[in-house]
């Protein structure tokens, strides 16, 4: 009697071995959803005497979605993202020395944005998180009446930005999404203010639209 146990055990043991690994083995096949977007920046840089979103600049890169079910997930994406400001019209200069004819920064950024986000039954998702932002290069150009002798580089903006961000994105078709996004500067952007243009304490202040396509 216990031999016929014992094997009826040892044929049964690779049935279950095999249940048993195959029950492990399985993934929500949404468990991971990948996503690539590209579309445009409108920005501008608070602080720097000029108001509206007049600088624009692509903003392109890729990233992934963890869901904790069915309707929350977080996100992490790797953007190229153009950052900066444009001035067109002339105005005195906050020291009243001189008159500033135009002005432009273009600062090129990586960004990370990491968010939580709900998704409703149709698909659409709303986000809010934060976003590490690492400059990759400046430029930054001024016309002044009487010329002043002014070097971007004597007045660098911080390597390192830390945003708040806010993202709603809407399905139009299949997986295709609409994308608006807002990100703003936690801490100012730069620590030494070319003079006469504007306040000492400056912040990146970016309206995003995009395209996206999501996998899965």
């Amino acid at each position: 009697m216990k031999r016929r146990i014992l094997a009826l055990l040892f044929a049964l043991a690779p049935v279950a071995y095999a249940s048993a690994q195959s029950n492990y083995y399985v993934e929500d096949p949404n468990l991971f959803r990948g996503m690539v977007t590209a579309g445009i920046n409108l920005t501008q840089i608070d602080g720097d005497n000029y108001a509206g979103y007049s600088k624009s600049g692509i903003n392109a890169g890729a990233g992934v979605y963890t869901m904790f079910g069915s309707d929350f997930g977080a996100g992490l994406e790797m953007l190229y993202s153009r950052k900066g400001s444009v001035g067109k019209y002339k105005q005195t200069s906050s020291n009243q020395a001189f008159a500033i004819l135009g002005y432009k920064a273009i600062l090129n950024y990586v960004d990370l944005p990491i968010q939580l986000y709900y998704f409703d039954q149709r698909g659409d998702h709303f986000g809010a998180g934060v976003s590490y932002s690492r400059l990759i290069n400046q430029a930054e150009t001024f016309d002044t009446n009487p010329q002043q002798t002014l070097k971007s580089e004597d007045y660098p903006f911080r390597k390192s930005d830390y945003c708040m961000v806010l993202s709603a994105n809407v399905k139009i078709i299949s997986k295709f999404y609409i994308t608006g996004r807002f990100q703003y500067s936690l801490r100012s952007v730069r620590g030494n203010v070319p003079p006469g243009f504007g306040r000492t304490e400056q912040y990146n202040n970016v309206v995003t639209f995009r395209l996206m396509y999501l996998f899965n």
